[in-house]
């Protein structure tokens, strides 16, 4: 790959009470490689599931698959090292990008983009 790939989200005031309780890639789909997307349960997943691993502006990073069920990264706790946490410490607000780069064929970076 020789550009690396961007998508985001745009956080309104309607999306990010949503977003704190899944945080769904609904919209950006075609940026996740097909065999990222897993059973509903993820006990369910089989060896052709390959997870992503997400590298985050907060200096954690976590593996995650996208149940095919809900096309939102898989949750995990908000104290837990993945999508819920992130969330929770970025302080979304309206006008706020939530920005993912492929950095990798299952590699991204996940990052705020503030308004202004």
């Amino acid at each position: 790959m020789s550009e690396n790939q961007f998508s985001k989200i745009e956080v309104t005031t309607e999306n990010v009470w949503f977003l704190e309780r899944t945080f769904s890639v609904f919209d950006i789909l075609e940026i996740f490689p097909e065999d990222s997307f897993g059973m509903p349960n993820e006990k369910d997943n089989d060896d052709s599931v390959k997870y992503l691993t997400i590298h985050t502006d907060l200096d954690f990073s976590f593996q995650t698959d996208i149940p095919k069920n809900k096309m939102a990264l898989r949750s995990k706790s908000k104290s837990e090292a993945g999508p819920n946490r992130w969330i929770a410490e970025s302080n979304l607000q309206a006008g706020d990008s939530i920005c993912f780069e492929k950095i990798g064929s299952h590699e991204f970076r996940l990052f705020k983009k503030t308004k202004g």
